[in-house]
C-alpha cells in the first residue's frame, strides 16, 4: 500500500490549486490564496492543510487551522471559531471508495489532533461548490449537494440549515 501525506507548505500555489480542481468538494474554501489569507489573518494559527496520496493518485485535500493560543486548542480558521470546510475527496461514483477515504483522512486528521492535543475539530459543508470552466478560464459557482452530508458519520454534533432554490422563469405548476 503506497500512500503518503504532503503538507500545504511543501506546494506552490499553481500545484496546489491544480490538485484541488482534481477534487470535489466546496473547493473554493481550498485555494491557495483563501488559505493563505486565513492563517496569515491571525498570529496563532498555525497551517495543518495536507493532500493525501493513494498509489501516487491525489485522493483527497483537508484544510485545517489550528489555534496555538487557545485555552483548548481547536482546529479551526480563525479566532471566532470559523468552521474548517469539509474534506474534499476525489470524485468516484463508488461510494464505499468514497466511505473508506473520508475514513482514512478523518483518521489523519484525529493523527494530528492527538499530536497536538486538539479536543475540536470545528468543520462545516454547504453545496455551493465552485468548478473550474475551462471555456471561460475561470471558477463559476455551482449547487451540487449530493455528497453535502456524507461527513456526518464522523460528527458528534451538527445544525442542517435547509435551503431552497427556485427556478423563477418556470411556471408553479412545474
Amino acid at each position: 500500500m503506497n500512500e503518503k501525506i504532503k503538507n500545504f507548505d511543501d506546494f506552490n500555489e499553481s500545484e496546489w490549486n491544480k490538485i484541488i480542481l482534481n477534487l470535489t468538494g466546496h473547493s473554493h474554501s481550498f485555494s491557495w490564496n483563501f488559505i493563505k489569507y486565513y492563517m496569515s489573518s491571525y498570529s496563532d494559527l498555525k497551517n495543518l492543510s495536507f493532500i493525501y496520496y493513494f498509489e501516487n493518485k491525489p485522493i483527497a485535500a483537508a484544510a485545517i487551522g489550528l489555534r496555538t493560543k487557545a485555552k483548548k486548542k481547536v482546529f479551526s480558521l480563525g479566532n471566532n471559531d470559523l468552521y474548517c470546510p469539509s474534506p474534499l475527496i476525489c470524485h468516484t461514483k463508488n461510494s464505499l471508495e468514497r466511505k473508506k477515504y473520508f475514513n482514512k483522512v478523518y483518521d489523519i486528521i484525529k493523527n494530528i489532533a492527538k499530536k497536538f492535543k486538539v479536543k475540536k475539530y470545528l468543520v462545516h459543508s454547504h453545496p455551493i461548490i465552485n468548478s473550474f470552466d475551462v471555456n471561460r478560464n475561470s471558477y463559476t459557482p455551482k449547487l451540487d449537494s449530493i455528497n453535502q452530508l456524507e461527513h456526518l458519520p464522523f460528527s458528534k454534533k451538527f445544525d442542517l440549515h435547509e435551503s431552497t432554490v427556485i427556478d423563477l422563469s418556470i411556471s408553479n405548476e412545474k
